[in-house]
């Protein structure tokens, strides 16, 4: 399933830096030198769109040299966009950060019209290591997980020249499956979004095409040519993962080394996608983007029936958010059908509702938002949604970005839209 994560502060970090903006001079965005590509903001790039870009490659260190270079060609080659590298630990960047801005905005600088730049990017990607080496001191929290800073800072660059730092922020829907891995891999992701050994399968087949040397000689593997993905991660983890009580290997174990391995850099130097890599992902998901939207729009389109059919018709015409994972789901489904109803069934999992069909179905129920979210799943937790003063917008977005926080099943029929938990509940909606 592809990855999903988008918490309720990174709602209230898009309002914040939509005032910010206005009073920008240059964006720096700071992104994975690894994972250029997918480190890198649509929704940012959206909300920025007509200000002077840096996109910075940090971790450079970390990534391949020629690889990178490709990156910053990319980059460079957009209008109104300058690159560079950073390596994680340089010591003193503050210079050729001041210098890049100052060229993307030469009319800025002096202490009448200081120089105001605004630093973004993904959860993890060294933002506030960063910081703390640009002001030498510990400024700001770091951590290798995601979600560390969720206040907006303010540094003092140079005397007319000033940084605002925001937290980090992924965007509401990833729809690039290898990003949504790469993201996880990396850490921009909460650890209760994905499931490791998925992760680590997609990234161990991304870099072993053009590494495989390196993982042969981390996990002391002879040639792995013809090993699949799945085997790959078994040997893995015979060697580092260990076994489980009663003597089964490990696989949760030997994934969560791969992740490990993958963060610490202890592969070497290498970068999981090229630009042409990035770009075949994209237009990939585009088409399959348009093709969920058409199948949404001709769902909407309904067929007029006969003035004689339409009593009948309108009464049979039931739709049900479905998981058929769910037994109160399955249990509501069944009932339906032994009322002679073939109802429409929406795997929301698979096709999850756009923002709109979401807020219709909310009102239809007459009940708050958080009566529809599954307050059991590990990412109702992780994000936080507990709190009460989350408003009814951030819930709106976990819930669309993590379609199973929605409680289920959720029946539409002429008599009423409800959720149906127990699934008898669902009788009071059928015909007769």
């Amino acid at each position: 399933m592809p990855i999903q994560w988008f918490p309720g502060h990174m709602h209230s970090t898009k309002k914040a830096l939509i005032e910010r903006l206005a009073d920008i001079d240059v964006v720096i965005e700071l992104l994975d030198a690894r994972l250029p590509g997918s480190s890198a903001n649509p929704l940012l790039a959206e909300l920025t769109r007509g200000k002077p870009a840096l996109k910075v490659l940090n971790k450079q260190d970390l990534a391949d040299a020629e690889r990178t270079a490709l990156w910053l060609a990319h980059y460079q080659a957009q209008p109104g966009t300058n690159a560079l590298g950073l390596d994680a630990g340089e010591a003193a960047p503050a210079r050729r950060l001041v210098e890049a801005c100052r060229a993307l905005a030469p009319l800025r600088g002096g202490m009448v019209k200081p120089l105001r730049v605004l630093i973004c990017g993904i959860p993890n990607v060294g933002k506030s290591t960063l910081i703390n080496t640009l002001v030498g001191q510990r400024k700001a929290k770091t951590g290798d997980e995601a979600g560390i800073t969720k206040n907006e800072q303010r540094i003092t660059l140079a005397s007319d020249a000033y940084l605002f730092d925001t937290p980090g922020m992924l965007w509401p829907r990833i729809s690039v499956e290898q990003s949504g891995y790469l993201l996880a891999a990396s850490g921009a992701v909460g650890r209760n979004a994905y499931d490791e050994q998925e992760v680590a399968l997609v990234l161990l087949g991304l870099v072993r095409g053009s590494y495989a040397e390196r993982l042969q000689a981390r996990y002391k593997l002879g040639d792995i040519g013809a090993l699949s993905d799945d085997q790959l991660l078994v040997e893995i983890a015979q060697r580092r993962g260990g076994r489980r009580a009663g003597g089964a290997l490990d696989l949760h174990k030997g994934a969560e080394v791969v992740i490990n391995d993958f963060r610490a850099g202890a592969w070497g130097r290498l970068t999981a996608e090229t630009p042409d890599d990035f770009a075949q992902w994209a237009a990939a998901a585009e088409v399959k983007e348009a093709a969920r939207t058409a199948k949404k729009e001709a769902r909407g389109r309904k067929k007029v029936p006969q003035r004689t059919e339409l009593s009948q018709a309108r009464m049979n015409a039931i739709t049900i958010y479905h998981n058929p994972h769910c037994s109160n789901s399955r249990g509501a489904l069944a009932l339906i059908r032994e009322a002679g109803i073939e109802p429409q069934i929406i795997d929301y999992l698979a096709d999850p509702p756009d923002r709109a069909t979401l807020l219709r179905l909310i009102r239809a129920t007459g009940q708050p938002v958080r009566t529809l979210m599954r307050e059991k799943e590990a990412v109702f937790i992780e994000l936080g949604l507990a709190n009460p003063a989350l408003s009814d917008d951030a819930l709106i977005d976990a819930l669309l970005a993590h379609p199973v926080l929605i409680n289920r099943p959720i029946v539409v029929s002429p008599k009423g839209t409800r959720l149906c938990r127990p699934p008898e509940l669902v009788k009071d909606l059928l015909p007769g």
